[in-house]
């Protein structure tokens, strides 16, 4: 792992739908790994920005795919290719404390859809993903 650095992630939330959450280190993914488990918008994406940005957002992309199944309670045994992660990245897109939204739809038509957010560390990617109710999970309860 990385340049032995460990990092943890855990999500506390209330009574509710479900929350999934997922770290990954950011490594090189292959394009034999994008082209099997992205869709082809995620693999558009990818290939858009500089070889060096590549890593960490594929490595964001299966963390937000990884957090959603986790959220659903199903885990990698779904089909993860099937799934369409897109990301809040334009300047638009709120931002606080360096958390970004993000967006996981399944389904032919993205007829399921779970909201969440990210972070990007130095070394790793974070993603926090809601169970599936369409509603961004709270990052901060008051």
């Amino acid at each position: 792992m990385g340049a032995g650095i460990l990092c943890a992630v855990a999500v506390v939330a209330p009574p509710g739908p479900a929350v999934g959450c997922d770290i990954e280190l950011i490594e090189p993914r292959s394009d034999a790994f994008v082209r099997q488990w992205f869709a082809d918008p995620e693999r558009a994406l990818v290939e858009a920005v500089a070889p060096d940005e590549r890593p960490w957002l594929a490595n964001l992309i299966w963390s937000a795919k990884e957090a959603a199944t986790k959220a659903i309670g199903e885990g990698l045994r779904l089909d993860v290719a099937r799934a369409r992660v897109t990301l809040g990245l334009g300047e638009a897109a709120p931002v606080t404390d360096g958390w970004r939204p993000l967006r996981v739809q399944w389904g032919e038509n993205g007829e399921t859809v779970q909201n969440g957010w990210f972070r990007r560390e130095p070394e790793w990617v974070i993603t926090v993903v809601g169970g599936g109710s369409g509603t961004l999970p709270p990052r901060r309860i008051s």
